[in-house]
This record gives structure tokens, C-alpha cells and sequence, in this order.
């Protein structure tokens, strides 16, 4: 943070002690160069951050950072705007400037809050090659898969539309950890398409013996919405709900 601070603090001080504007337009290049950095990080960050929620979460509704996209665009647009009332400081500017800056951190303010839940979640190491991991003999990682199996293969736990790693975890008396360790390990896929794949199977045999509409079966089937099932089950399965209805009653 210190770091980050002084990139802008060390040329407004060196323009401020020599009144040279050499500093001044370095500040506001610094500022530009900086802005548009990482925005071009967050294009590699942010479906890095979308890989890690697919190992914690059976759902992606809310949860996911494409606002973030949409927040460093206004961000560079705010950007562009600081940079023109420095060179060319004026009351109309100045007054857009301000405005959108509000807006902006206010919209921010709203999405950070409500991912808080999300980051509570990941506030421990996503990576099953952790050492903590790595200390699970193969005995406990059968034992935990045993566990895991009855949960989803008995109970249908997948059908919880909100199910998460730590539910599991707290079902069987385990840590996430150890979950995700198994999910990436044993089962060799993401806890999203391991949960996905149970809830596409159920659907599609309510799809084949009733005559339900499609947003009851997403709900029954533990869907948080009727597109987010159309599109996982079109991933899957390629081809619709519709369409895989009327090919297996033809």
C-alpha cells in the first residue's frame, strides 16, 4: 500500500518543493499509465478469480465478478475525465468529473458489500496442493469420499440451490480444505461441474416421466434459476431441455 501511495505522493512533493511542471504532467501521465495497468490485469484476474468460485460454489448467480468489468470501465472513463481537467481545468469537467466519481464509488460500495459472503468463503487456500492437503493420507481421503458419496448419492444434498464446499464440509465434520482436495483431486473435476453434472442427471429424468414446465423443473432440480439450468444443461448435454424432452418421448 505504502508503495503504491508514494508512485503519486513523490511527484506531487518534488512539484510542490520546485514548481516544476515536468513533475505535474508526470503525476498525471503516472496516473494514466497506472489506470489503464490494471485494467488489462483484471482481464487475466478476474477469470483466474471465476476458476477459483467454481471450486467453492454450485451456483454463480451474485457471485461472480463480471460487475468488476463494468466498474474499471467506468473507472477508466473516470480516468480519461481526470486527465482532461488537468490539462485544461474547467467548471463543467470538474463537475462531471466529481459526479461520476460519486456514482461510481457508490456502485462499488454496493458490490463489494454484498460479495462479502463470497470472499468469507475463499478466505482460506483454494489450491488442494496445499500443505495441509497434502497431509490427508489416502485412508481419510477415502473415508471423506465415502462420506461425500452418501451425502449427494442418499440425502441428493446437490439439490440445495445454494450449496457451497463449507456445507459439505460441515456435513461430514470435515474442513473445506480437505473438500475441495477431494473434488480436485478424487473426483478430477471443479465442485460446480461435479454438483452440475448430479443436478443435470435428475433433470433429465423429470424432463423424461412428467410433464412439468421447464422453471420447475430448474427449481426442483436445484437450479437458482431456470436460465442458469438451460444453460448449464445445454453444456452438458448439447441440446435444450426442450428439445431433450421431445427426443426421448419420440
Amino acid at each position: 500500500i505504502v508503495f503504491h501511495e508514494l508512485l503519486f505522493v513523490v511527484p506531487f512533493v518534488l512539484f510542490a518543493i520546485t514548481g516544476d511542471i515536468v513533475f505535474y504532467y508526470a503525476e498525471v501521465l503516472e496516473a494514466a499509465i497506472y489506470g489503464i495497468g490494471y485494467a488489462m490485469w483484471t482481464v487475466f484476474a478476474i477469470p483466474k478469480y471465476h476458476a477459483q468460485l467454481k471450486q467453492r460454489f454450485s451456483y454463480t448467480e451474485n457471485i461472480n465478478l463480471n460487475w468488476l468489468r463494468v466498474i474499471f470501465v467506468s473507472f477508466l472513463f473516470i480516468l480519461v475525465l481526470w486527465i482532461v481537467d488537468c490539462m485544461r481545468a474547467d467548471y463543467a469537467t470538474e463537475a462531471l468529473y466529481m459526479t461520476s466519481s460519486l456514482v461510481v464509488w457508490m456502485f462499488l460500495s454496493y458490490f463489494i458489500y454484498r460479495h462479502k459472503s463470497v470472499l468469507d468463503e475463499l478466505s482460506d487456500s483454494t489450491c488442494a496442493d496445499t500443505p495441509e492437503a497434502a497431509e490427508v493420507t489416502e485412508t481419510e481421503m477415502s473415508e471423506i469420499g465415502k462420506r461425500i458419496s452418501y451425502l449427494f448419492d442418499k440425502e441428493q444434498i446437490f439439490l440445495n440451490p445454494n450449496l457451497k464446499v463449507s456445507d459439505i464440509a460441515a456435513a461430514i465434520g470435515t474442513n473445506r480444505t480437505y473438500v475441495s482436495a477431494f473434488f480436485n483431486r478424487e473426483a478430477d473435476c471443479t465442485f460446480y461441474d461435479y454438483v452440475n453434472k448430479l443436478r443435470i442427471e435428475y433433470a433429465c429424468k423429470l424432463l423424461v416421466s412428467s410433464d412439468e414446465s421447464i422453471v420447475l423443473i430448474a427449481e426442483k432440480s436445484g437450479f437458482n434459476s431456470s436460465q442458469s439450468f438451460i444453460r448449464v444443461f445445454s453444456k452438458i448435454k448439447h441440446t435444450s431441455p426442450t428439445k431433450y424432452r421431445k427426443q426421448q418421448n419420440d
